[in-house]
């Protein structure tokens, strides 16, 4: 790297940056490797660039594929060739950490990130240091020889100034005038006392001066000021020659302007360590000043204790969404001013990034003081803001985690907080939680699951159980729901009722979604078709994470080749996802119900309904959840009203119903009066393996006087 050469993001790719395939998952890379990796840049099978992934976000979803984990808005790759500044500005206003760089045949050959581009800064003074060097070195050479080339000193970028052994300047070069603002004329007959800013104390230069005195060179930081008053930083390397000819002693001061370096020093030191939207410290800085505090009290016999506290903005999404970013950043700076006025001045505040903040309480005296503290951070947080005309009400969830009595690092204590946290809003959100080690044993249990799952998907595990519907006044089987099940020793005894959520949430779902509905609708087709009706349904539940287009383009034509037969595709969804005002999902409802698949509501009935949506929306069958079943004859004619009031209103919409969880023939009796439509339930039969499904409907279908078995 040469003095003319302007630092280009090339210059500074990130070591920590991972380059991964779109489909492996963090479970697959070496934790060697994954120990000092800060990103992961997404490639596709052909090495193309995709995206970049956050090593959090890893962490969070270790099952989930690096492709799942791509979030849509990232900033474009940089060209290697884009100048430093260019890229401190994006880092600025895009607000991420780390930016993918394009060769210039739009190959990618890197990531930077905010560390590496203070590092390539770093190394690029270094680099200048050496030229310096070595073009002092030169000019002592010429100098001892009495032989100063002129066109060297004249030409170089660096200031030189020569001196006397009584520090009278001799000599100095155009570029000293050009930084300084003294002319030659201006220079000559002062001494260096003629730049001193005043900033460098005695001391300063009595070290100095014994450097130069007894090693014949002094090299560091300085700060001068120009002939217009400006102070500014410069580096500066002074040696001291003898001149033989002359029996004489000169000092021969070299120099450059590092105001630039210092200014781009700054920022990216803020950058570093400083949440650009908030002005508060960033994960970076708090983990140190945490981690220098965990030190320093493992030799403190004074048993001071640390808190952690980890705080989450509860549905900050929807104010995004309903208000737009800028509302949504003026919240984030509101809640960081608010965060400040709750602590003390020697606690650490910190925005993690997103809209989670943490504070770090470096002392407290007892469980209550603590207690004290928390609280009130939790009561300056929620409330009402009021930003440009728009009254928004924030609620925040807060975990807690204590050293040394919880963990006695600071990764242990940063992971135990993050636990506490989403404890909170797990128990319905705007909570405090404390760590207590159930909450790391449920965490362990919750990745055991998720292991489990992969595995079992990826070993062919997964099998589907067929459970038969029926009509209450034929009692003939006019439709099935499919549901899921796993034959892996690891879930034994996990219900989907467990493991489905699981899936949601680690990106699973949609890979099991979709096996599901191929599998069940080749399994109708292959083996349903002699012993089914016309227009025997066929049941398939969909998760609401389901809800895109892509699971468009996978049921229609799953649904035409069951139509093609005279059968029917119908999606089972629950009650809170139908009912909630998503907009988009219920744009997807209707394109689906155009092509002739059908949708029923399941567990009807246990959860908040905008009933006001059902005429809106396409909907063919509503499923009375079986706790409404189950308590038919415990609580006698209340509960059976209940069950007429919908059942009514599912007419009144020329809807059918259909009841869960028939196990007596009591309840099915008590519902047929009552005029339900369909029933599914033990009473008729358990969920059963395909052989079993369609022995079933062979029996029936010999004999359409059979009684339902």
């Amino acid at each position: 790297m040469s003095l003319n050469h302007a630092l280009q993001v090339g210059d500074s790719l990130c070591a920590r940056v991972l380059s991964v395939p779109c489909s492996k998952r963090l479970l697959d890379i070496q934790p060697d490797l994954v120990s000092i990796t800060g990103a992961y840049a997404v490639l596709n099978e052909q090495g193309q660039y995709l995206g970049l992934v956050n090593s959090r976000e890893v962490a969070l979803f270790p099952n989930r594929i690096f492709a799942d984990l791509i979030t849509r808005r990232q900033p474009p790759p940089l060209s290697a060739d884009t100048p430093l500044e260019v890229a401190l500005t994006i880092f600025n206003h895009a607000k991420v950490d780390f930016l993918a760089v394009l060769d210039d045949q739009g190959q990618y050959c890197g990531t930077i990130s905010r560390f590496s581009l203070f590092n390539a800064l770093l190394n690029h003074e270094h680099q200048l240091l050496l030229e310096k060097s070595a073009l002092v070195d030169r000019l002592i050479a010429e100098l001892s020889h009495h032989k100063i080339a002129e066109t060297v000193f004249n030409a170089t970028s660096e200031g030189i100034m020569v001196t006397d052994e009584n520090s009278v300047i001799l000599k100095v070069n155009p570029a000293f005038s050009n930084t300084t603002g003294y002319s030659a004329e201006e220079a000559i007959g002062q001494t260096p006392h003629l730049l001193s800013s005043g900033k460098q104390d005695k001391a300063f230069y009595q070290e100095m001066w014994c450097s130069i005195t007894t090693r014949n060179q002094w090299q560091g930081e300085i700060w001068n000021r120009r002939k217009s008053g400006e102070i500014y930083p410069e580096w500066l390397t002074i040696n001291r020659i003898r001149t033989p000819e002359e029996n004489g002693i000169r000092y021969v001061g070299v120099f450059s302007d590092i105001s630039l370096h210092k200014e781009l020093e700054n920022t990216l030191q803020r950058l570093a360590y400083y949440d650009s939207l908030t002005g508060l410290p960033n994960r970076t800085l708090l983990r140190n000043r945490l981690d220098f505090l965990i030190t320093n009290r493992k030799h403190d016999e004074s048993n001071s204790k640390i808190a952690l506290v980890f705080i989450d903005l509860d549905n900050f999404k929807y104010i995004n969404d309903a208000l737009g970013h800028q509302i949504g950043d003026a919240v984030l700076i509101e809640v960081g001013k608010r965060l400040r006025d709750a602590m003390c001045e020697s606690d650490t505040v910190a925005r993690f990034g997103g809209d989670e903040f943490a504070a770090l309480i470096a002392q407290y005296e007892s469980e209550t003081s603590l207690a004290r503290c928390v609280r009130k951070i939790f009561d300056h947080l929620n409330g009402h803001i009021l930003i440009e005309g728009h009254e928004v009400f924030v609620s925040v969830s807060i975990g807690v985690a204590q050293y040394p009595q919880d963990a006695s690092d600071c990764d242990g204590l940063l992971q135990l907080a993050d636990i506490a946290m989403y404890r909170a809003k797990d128990s319905g959100r705007e909570q405090i939680s404390y760590y207590a080690p159930e909450m790391n044993r449920k965490v362990v249990d919750r990745l055991k699951i998720e292991n489990a799952l992969r595995n079992a998907f990826e070993n062919d595990r997964f099998w589907l159980a067929w459970q038969p519907q029926v009509d209450l006044k034929t009692e003939r089987f006019i439709g099935v729901e499919v549901l899921m099940r796993c034959s892996a020793p690891e879930l034994d005894g996990i219900g989907p009722d467990i493991f489905i959520p699981i899936a949601e949430e680690n990106g699973l779902i949609a890979r099991l979604g979709e096996w599901a509905l191929k599998k069940a609708v080749a399994d109708a087709l292959e083996h349903l078709l002699p012993v089914v009706d016309q227009g025997f349904r066929v049941a398939v539940n969909l998760s609401p994470v389901q809800l895109n287009k892509s699971t468009i383009d996978l049921v229609l034509p799953l649904a035409r080749a069951l139509m093609e037969k005279n059968l029917i595709l119908e999606i089972e969804m629950t009650e809170s996802v139908v009912m909630k005002d998503r907009t988009h999902a219920i744009g997807y409802l209707q394109t689906m119900a155009g092509f002739g698949i059908e949708f029923s509501i399941d567990d009807f009935g246990t959860g908040y309904s905008n009933l006001s949506r059902l005429a809106d929306l396409p909907i063919h069958r509503l499923k009375i959840d079986q706790s409404f079943i189950q308590k038919m004859t415990d609580t006698g004619h209340r509960m059976n009203q209940m069950i007429q009031a919908i059942i009514d209103m599912g007419h009144a919409l020329e809807i059918k119903v259909l009841a869960e969880g028939i196990e007596t023939l009591e309840q099915k009796q008590a519902l047929t009066a009552l005029g339900c439509d369909e029933a599914q339930g033990y009473f008729y039969a358990k969920p059963m393996k395909l052989a079993e499904f369609r022995a079933l409907l062979a029996k029936q279908s010999t004999s359409s006087d059979e009684s339902p078995p």
